[in-house]
């Protein structure tokens, strides 16, 4: 699959890559700790609903580029990023490991977030007890625009990732 090889060259989602691969990283840090400690990250890219889908397959390309990928590009790739962690206490063999086994076992999830019809409804989407936007895997990526970017509470975000075209002058965070 070309989309699947060019997951770790293409310099058009390289800030997204590496948010996401940070966001893996971090996660697998704290789970190391916390088994059950579940995280997520939030991609609030743009007010159009077809860009959502684009960076969710950019997502499950990436994540499905790192599960088979050679031990070499995956230290490439994610060995930095762990070390520009401050870390106490976990190492580098107990991250990686974590991490695999998270990734081979579906852990992580990426849900689209919006207003279209196709999707999933925001409603559904909520932990009934709480209102926030549920985590129902240990690492939850949420894709969207307007609908995740007003008035919605997501615990234990970890990450965020904010684009937009320089011309809406009017978005805030």
């Amino acid at each position: 699959n070309t989309a699947i090889r060019n997951a770790f060259t293409s310099q058009y989602i390289s800030a997204f890559r590496e948010s996401l691969l940070s966001f893996l990283v971090a996660g697998a840090i704290r789970r190391c700790t916390e088994f059950d400690y579940r995280c997520a990250q939030l991609f609030n890219i743009s007010t159009i609903q077809d860009k959502h889908a684009r960076y969710a397959k950019f997502c499950d390309d990436i994540i499905e580029a790192l599960k088979t990928c050679d031990s070499v590009t995956w230290d490439a790739l994610l060995v930095p990023i762990f070390q520009n962690y401050a870390v106490v206490n976990v190492n580098w063999a107990d991250v990686s490991k974590r991490l695999k086994t998270d990734l081979d076992s579906g852990a992580v999830r990426t849900i689209v977030v919006d207003s279209n019809p196709n999707t999933a409804s925001i409603a559904s989407l909520l932990d009934p007890n709480t209102g926030q936007l549920a985590l129902n895997t240990p690492y939850s990526i949420f894709i969207g625009g307007e609908a995740i970017g007003r008035g919605v509470t997501i615990d234990h975000l970890i990450s965020f990732y904010y684009v937009r075209n320089n011309k809406n002058q009017d978005t805030s965070i």
